[in-house]
């Protein structure tokens, strides 16, 4: 078996484990509704949560593009070296104060910054943008809440 298809079996699994483990928490939620409807409310958050955590891992084991029977794969973007120290004197003249810079290993970063930044993430993806970045991704990181964006330069 390969990686890949070892990866996507261990996801499976954990997908059928969040299942039950929402299944379990629906009937607890069941069974203290007339009860305890504080328990029976926490209860139902986390069935929520699980089914908003499944429907992801769904999504990501299953995108769009495969289920619609596109047989053609996206071409991959390469994009080129840059210096680690480059990219942040780049983002420092584009106005952007950085909270944590990181590279990766295909040539991208990902910049993420405070929630107290005055700039909106949309004026952050602009800037970013204007210097020359192509912007990958972008969103909060559920640990802390900072906005990140994901980036590389091409040619």
């Amino acid at each position: 078996m390969t990686e890949e298809a070892q990866l996507k079996a261990a996801l499976k699994a954990l997908e059928a484990q969040w299942a039950a483990r929402a299944k379990e928490a629906g009937q607890y939620a069941d069974q203290n509704r007339g009860r305890n409807l504080e328990r029976a409310q926490y209860y139902r958050g986390v069935v929520d949560g699980l089914k908003i955590a499944i429907k992801d891992l769904q999504d990501m084991l299953n995108p769009p593009s495969a289920k619609a029977g596109n047989s053609e794969s996206a071409p991959v973007e390469t994009y080129i070296t840059v210096d680690l120290e480059r990219v942040r004197a780049a983002l420092e003249q584009a106005g952007l104060g950085t909270a944590e810079l990181h590279a990766h290993k295909d040539n991208t970063f990902t910049a993420s910054f405070t929630a107290l930044q005055a700039l909106l993430l949309e004026e952050r993806i602009a800037q970013l943008e204007a210097a020359g970045a192509d912007v990958l991704d972008t969103g909060r990181l559920p640990n802390s809440n900072k906005t990140y964006i994901d980036f590389g330069f091409k040619q």
